[in-house]
């Protein structure tokens, strides 16, 4: 998903473009399973909304998994709708 889209405000644009502190070049998108580690230690992390964060994992042509990171469950949703990522880098 992150090397497929080149449309503004889609959320693997979005996470490509972003610079983050010290303006580092290797952010990407978290998969469902990265996504839900980085639930687990939000307090730890910190800066994160209680909403829901896209993920990078599809679950389908026309769909891609997202976390909620109010209550911690997963689901699938269309890629259209409006929700937050969280771009990581791998450490």
């Amino acid at each position: 998903m992150d090397t497929q889209s080149e449309t503004a405000e889609r959320a693997a644009t979005v996470t490509r473009a972003y610079g983050g502190p010290n303006s580092f070049t290797d952010w990407y998108l978290p998969s469902q399973d990265e996504l839900n580690q980085l639930h687990t230690q939000r307090t730890t992390v910190g800066d994160l909304l209680t909403a829901y964060y896209w993920s990078s994992s599809e679950s389908g042509d026309s769909s891609a998994w997202f976390q909620n990171f109010n209550f911690g469950g997963q689901q699938a949703n269309f890629k259209d709708d409006s929700v937050y990522v969280r771009p990581v880098r791998a450490f």
